[in-house]
């Protein structure tokens, strides 16, 4: 007497031994690479993980040999490849820059910022690298930089932190590296300092928050397939 369901048995039954041996065979590969699952690839370890994102990332890294190759979902054909390899870096920016185009789709990303040094590539992007670095070479540009640095450092970090040091008070070390580093870099180009670091009262970050927001919405952009 036939089984009306046993096709749905054995397809059931050899699916799940499927799954059992790639789970064993990742297991035994090492343990901290996030799982690259049939289909979905490494996305649920990246929704597990996105309230401790950088860290999780740099554990990976650390345990991968600097070196990670990760999927997302397959319908999307998304891939990546993320490396902290010191040689690698300057090969791709440096030494070997003409051989990894960012390409048009790129800019179409990030065309809040197109034509700039950050979408561009070849002669474009050679004559804006070479604009930049003249001005970041120039000894003034330098010496300024140096002294918006040390007044900043002098005059509001420390005098911050002994602050609290004095009350025990606490504060959100991320959040004053943000204001510092915010200061540091509109203080030289601007000319003047934003004072989002302040001894007596932070205010409010309007234009971090809406880059931060510029490139949240890139990196969404960039996940997601254009269809989406």
């Amino acid at each position: 007497m036939a089984l009306p369901f046993l096709p749905e048995l054995l397809i059931s039954t050899l699916t799940l031994l499927v799954i059992y041996l790639y789970i064993k065979s990742w297991r035994s590969r090492n343990p901290l690479r996030p799982k690259d699952w049939p289909v979905v690839g490494m996305l649920p370890s990246l929704l597990r993980n996105l309230n401790n994102f950088h860290d999780k990332l740099t554990v990976v890294l650390a345990a991968s040999g600097c070196n990670l190759k990760a999927q997302g979902l397959v319908a999307t054909g998304t891939r990546f490849f993320v490396t902290c390899d010191p040689a690698n870096v300057r090969r791709i920016f440096t030494t070997n820059h003409a051989n990894y185009p960012k390409g048009e789709e790129f800019a179409e990303i990030f065309d809040i910022v197109s034509g700039s040094i950050f979408t561009a590539d070849g002669e474009p992007y050679r004559q804006q690298r070479a604009m930049f670095q003249s001005v970041l070479s120039n000894p003034r540009v330098l010496s300024l930089m140096a002294s918006c640095c040390r007044d900043k450092v002098v005059k509001g970090l420390l005098p911050f932190m002994a602050g609290a040091a004095s009350t025990a008070s606490t504060f959100d070390m991320q959040d004053l590296v943000t204001r510092l580093v915010f200061d540091l870099t509109a203080t030289p180009i601007f000319g003047v300092d934003p004072g989002c670091l302040s001894t007596t009262d932070m205010p409010s970050m309007h234009v971090a928050a809406a880059m931060d927001t510029v490139m949240e919405v890139g990196a969404f952009r960039h996940i997601m397939p254009s269809s989406f």
